[in-house]
């Protein structure tokens, strides 16, 4: 089991996500991720917390957000979508954070 926290690099957003149950959440800073995150791994029995140092990537790209949405809906896991669009899973969960529409 993996839990993970993106140190964003400029103390932005951040993101966490666990690729066991492929839970995860956009939150408005590192610190608030990483104790989410920390908390989420409690639930499963453990208490480490890999933090992933986040680069200037990709800017947001409608076609690019439009596939991750289709394949989200589609029932393929973070990890899937990752993989075929060529993104980290913190890239993944903050384009569909990015363009949800259950607000």
């Amino acid at each position: 089991m993996t839990v993970w926290a993106e140190q964003p690099h400029d103390n932005g957003s951040a993101v966490w996500g666990c690729t066991t149950c492929e839970h995860g959440a956009w939150c408005s800073d590192h610190t608030t991720a990483r104790l989410e995150a920390r908390t989420h791994a409690r639930s499963h029995g453990d208490t480490t917390v890999n933090v992933i140092r986040a680069h200037r990537g990709p800017t947001a790209d409608e076609n690019r957000d439009d596939r991750i949405r289709t394949l989200r809906t589609a029932g393929h896991s973070i990890r899937q979508i990752a993989e075929v669009v060529g993104l980290s899973n913190a890239g993944v969960t903050k384009s569909l954070a990015r363009t949800r529409t259950d607000t």
